[in-house]
């Protein structure tokens, strides 16, 4: 949900340079807006082969702890003589060992396929403090995007080490919203599905308000283009589905059918970052019937420093709420036991992480014109904040979860993203936090 449209951006040969600013609890900016514009990570090495190529479902072993085949590295006790190192290594079977810069370890060769047997016996002994396999790292995939360096959010959520297992191929992700409008400077990986319009009952789905697109970047915005900005899940593809006016309202009967329809035309994540207080039997059939169908289905917590909202606060919904850099509770988010995991929502009030600008959520969309029109010369970088923006950083996670493994249910998906979150506030599941901070990398290397 939007909390402030912060249209604060960036300044390069392509983008232009704009503020407006407003506080998002004043009414009168809002009606002048309205009027106007509109790790902890479980590593579960198993010291076994990677792998076959044409594998569906990438390892850890194949992704991050591969080792040498034939070599253990074997740490002795510093009290230990050369004497009974070499008895050690001549009753193990060892003939070829080599010492290193600053004798600090042995590399010791062993038969293929012999590593673990080897650890555990250079382990048991007394003199060693530890043996461990030769693990070959690899450089971490960091996106060349020209203004990645400034969106905190994708590092707070690790997606740089979750980028090199998935990056959302083959998965679509349906964003329930006021549209999307693919035609930006930095656009989209993939081409962007244009749905239905269920408030307008047509079959354009493209964004009048700018909202639905900012959130659609969040998760697949094109990403390592030498332009813009990444996303959280780049390569997979999204489903415009248009149930949000020009001024961001939309009614039940019209996200319950954007639900439905994204359901029937293929979508396997919904991000809903949208809201309200009253409960409804419609919507709440419909989220009922895409999480049966096996879809996940997103919802942000609502922006009011209260109660959850729906349809977050359904039961199988996956409910959003935000913090900030500081992993600190975003002033403006909700909370309540429906509460399931944190992802970044921003502050536009603080700059903590000192990099000259308010700490919002960053990503492109453009700015209304006069009397809402949609003028598409007005492409920029805006930094919004709300649980709108954390939502779809959920999504993404999602998506890269289920391009990984895509037998996963909605609710594995959902351990997946809960049990290995950032745990905050009170130990376990809280009100404020739920399970902790979205962790993209310890929820693909969860096993």
């Amino acid at each position: 949900m939007l909390n402030n449209k912060n249209c604060l951006q960036v300044v390069s040969r392509k983008y232009k340079f704009v503020r407006l600013m407003y506080e998002p609890r004043d009414f009168v900016f809002k009606l002048i807006f309205l009027g106007l514009v509109l790790s902890f990570s479980v590593l579960l090495i198993q010291f076994r082969q990677p792998t076959a190529c044409g594998a569906s479902r990438k390892t850890i072993e194949d992704t991050i702890a591969n080792f040498v085949e034939n070599e253990v590295i074997v740490k002795f006790k510093d009290y230990v003589t050369e004497e009974d190192k070499a008895k050690l290594h001549k009753r193990l079977g060892v003939r070829s060992f080599l010492n290193s810069y600053g004798n600090q370890y042995y590399k010791v060769r062993c038969q293929d396929g012999h590593v673990k047997r080897m650890i555990d016996a250079y382990s048991r002994a007394a003199v060693v403090e530890f043996a461990e396999p030769n693990y070959i790292y690899k450089a971490l995939f960091t996106p060349n995007d020209e203004f990645f360096d400034l969106q905190w959010n994708m590092k707070q959520i690790n997606c740089e080490r979750a980028w090199d297992i998935s990056s959302g191929d083959g998965i679509v992700v349906a964003v329930v919203d006021s549209g999307v409008n693919p035609n930006g400077i930095d656009g989209f990986t993939c081409d962007v599905i244009q749905g239905r319009d269920f408030e307008n009952r047509d079959n354009d789905s493209t964004d009048d308000n700018g909202h639905g697109t900012h959130v659609a970047g969040i998760i697949g915005q094109s990403t390592n283009n030498n332009d813009g900005v990444a996303a959280v899940a780049f390569n997979a593809t999204i489903m415009a589905v248009k149930v949000l006016d020009r001024r961001g309202f939309g009614n039940i009967s019209s996200i319950a059918d954007g639900i439905r329809w994204a359901v029937d035309n293929g979508a396997h994540v919904i991000n809903l970052s949208v809201g309200g207080n009253g409960r409804s039997r419609i919507l709440e059939s419909a989220v009922n019937d895409a999480h049966d169908k096996g879809v996940v289905v997103v919802a942000a917590a609502g922006n009011e420093g209260g109660e959850v909202v729906f349809p977050a606060a359904f039961e199988k919904v996956i409910a959003v709420g935000s913090v900030r850099f500081d992993e600190g509770l975003s002033y403006f988010s909700n909370f309540g036991p429906e509460i399931d995991v944190v992802a970044p929502g921003g502050d536009l009030n603080v700059d903590q992480n000192d990099d000259g600008f308010d700490d919002g959520i960053l990503q492109e969309t453009f700015r209304m014109g006069f009397f809402f029109r949609r003028n598409d010369e007005m492409w920029d970088l805006f930094r919004f904040q709300g649980t709108s923006f954390s939502c779809p950083h959920v999504s993404g996670v999602a998506a890269l979860i289920l391009s990984n493994d895509s037998s996963l249910t909605p609710d594995e998906v959902k351990e997946r993203i809960t049990s290995t979150s950032k745990d905050l506030g009170r130990e376990g599941k809280d009100n404020l936090f739920g399970w902790g901070v979205l962790d993209a990398s310890a929820a693909l290397l969860q096993q």
